[in-house]
Order: C-alpha cells, then sequence, then structure tokens
C-alpha cells in the first residue's frame, strides 16, 4: 500500500486532518482521539489473527500503563506458554503479531505494556467486558499449574 492510498484510507476510516482544521484545543484533542482510533482500527483489521486480537483484549482488561509480566497474559488467556518441541506456541505467535504491529510496547523481564488509547481502542473491541473479564478469571482458575508458569515464565 503506497502511503497516499493509505492517508486515503485513513481518511476513510473517519481520520481527519487536525492540523487543518481551526477549531478549539478541546474540539483538537476529540479530533486526535478520532484520528488515533481511525489508525488503530486499520492496525486491528491488519493483525487479522483473532487469537493476537483476544491477546490484546485480555491486556487491556488489566490495568492501565502496568508492566504485564507474560505469564501473567498466559494465565488470563488460556494460551499455552510452551507446547511440545517443534509446534510454535500460540502465546508467543500472538505476542509476534502484535510486537510487528506495534500494539504493545515489549519490556525487559517478560513483560509489556499498553499505550492508554491503544488500551481503550481494545476495550470498546471487547464486547460483553464483564463476560470477558469472567472468562479469564476462568481460565486462570482452570490452569492445572499456575505457579509453575509464573515461576517459569513462557
Amino acid at each position: 500500500m503506497t502511503l497516499a492510498g493509505y492517508a486515503e484510507r485513513l481518511a476513510a476510516a473517519g481520520a481527519l486532518d487536525v492540523d487543518s482544521v481551526d477549531v478549539d484545543d478541546a474540539k483538537r484533542i476529540m479530533l486526535h482521539r478520532d484520528r488515533v482510533a481511525a489508525t488503530l482500527g486499520l492496525q486491528w483489521e491488519a493483525v487479522g489473527d483473532r487469537t493476537a486480537q483476544e491477546l490484546l483484549q485480555v491486556a487491556a482488561a488489566l490495568p492501565e500503563a502496568e508492566a504485564i509480566p507474560v505469564a501473567r497474559l498466559s494465565l488470563l488467556s488460556g494460551l499455552a506458554p510452551k507446547v511440545e518441541p517443534g509446534f510454535p506456541s500460540p502465546l508467543r505467535e500472538a505476542l509476534k503479531v502484535l510486537f510487528r504491529w506495534s500494539l504493545v510496547e515489549e519490556l525487559s523481564g517478560d513483560a509489556l505494556r499498553l499505550h492508554p488509547l491503544v488500551r481503550e481502542f481494545a476495550q470498546r473491541k471487547t464486547a460483553g467486558r464483564e463476560a470477558f473479564g469472567e472468562g479469564c478469571a476462568g481460565r486462570l482458575g482452570e490452569a492445572p499449574d499456575p505457579q509453575s508458569v509464573l515461576r517459569d515464565g513462557y
């Protein structure tokens, strides 16, 4: 996709050229949020991996700007941190996608963080947030050995 094509697609998705709009600061902030939401919406579509999208939603359910241990994401999402030799870990594959699209920030010590705007966007993409949170909690309770996941990481 060309840069001009991407700009056209952003405009069609609702992003406005905030710099060229003659509005007050409050309106400019709102327009900026719309522009960011349109950009994140295109990234969300481009990810095209439902597992990665769900993992982002799990991360968005956690407190804002928190360093999220990958092992915690594994437990809450139900994605295996390790699998049999010769097979890719669903957790690692989903994380690769999110890192590739810059939807999460990789931190040292097997942790990641979401930008507040990415977190807000992912929360809005989560239908039935209460039920979604209950599902995460249920997966945590079903984990055979959560202490080993937390101890050994992914």
